[in-house]
């Protein structure tokens, strides 16, 4: 298993498997194995558009993400150009 958080200001389908902007994602399978798999997940996470994290880490953005008003992520999506 990995973790994944998507850095951009839009979604990442591959698989069945959907990263929204900013919200951290498990995704199954070894991260190895998934970049032969998706190249262009290889290619965005070299590019820093894809991060993994740990698990501490995506729990941080969890909470951070949780602890936002309706107002704040409206503005950070305006900010980001995320409809």
């Amino acid at each position: 298993m990995a973790i994944l958080i998507n850095r951009t200001n839009h979604a990442i389908f591959f698989g069945s498997t959907m990263l929204v902007p900013a919200r951290p994602t498990e995704v199954v399978g070894k991260l190895t194995d998934i970049k032969k798999q998706y190249p262009g997940i290889a290619s965005a996470m070299t590019k820093g558009l894809i991060e993994s994290v740990t698990a501490k880490a995506a729990a941080e953005a969890l909470s951070e993400l949780a602890s936002k008003t309706l107002e704040e992520i409206q503005a950070y999506a305006k900010e980001k150009g995320i409809d």
